[in-house]
C-alpha cells in the first residue's frame, strides 16, 4: 500500500466529480465497489486507483485520474526522532507562526 493513493469519501468524491454521500452511498449499493485497504480513526480509506479501476469498469466519468494525496510535512517525523516546539511552525495566510525560542514545555509543546 503507497500513503500517496489512499483517499477518503471526500477526496473520491473529487475525483469522480460526486460528492462524498454518493461515494458512501456507492459502497453500500454495489458490492463490487473496491473495500477499503485501511480504516484510521472510524474512516475507510481506499486505494483510489483501485477505485478508478471500478468507475472505468461501470462506466462512471473519472473527472480526476492523476490523484495523488497531498504530501503533509508539518509535524511529521522519523520514528525515535522528537523535535522541538521551536522547529515545528504553522504557517497561516499572510503569517508564519512559530513557538518562542527555548519553548519546551511538554504540555504546550504538544500542542503546536
Amino acid at each position: 500500500m503507497d500513503a500517496k493513493y489512499l483517499a477518503g469519501a471526500t477526496e473520491i468524491g473529487e475525483v469522480l466529480g460526486a460528492d462524498g454521500n454518493t461515494v458512501n452511498q456507492w459502497k453500500r449499493r454495489y458490492p463490487d465497489f473496491p473495500e477499503p485497504v485501511l480504516v484510521l480513526s472510524g474512516r475507510p480509506l481506499w486505494d483510489i486507483r483501485e477505485v478508478v479501476g471500478w468507475a472505468r469498469r461501470t462506466g462512471r466519468p473519472v473527472a480526476k485520474p492523476d490523484y495523488e494525496a497531498p504530501v503533509r510535512s508539518a509535524g511529521v517525523r522519523s520514528a525515535g526522532v522528537r523535535s522541538t516546539a521551536a522547529e515545528r511552525s504553522t504557517v497561516l495566510p499572510g503569517k508564519d507562526v512559530r513557538a518562542p525560542e527555548g519553548w519546551t514545555n511538554g504540555v504546550a509543546e504538544s500542542r503546536l
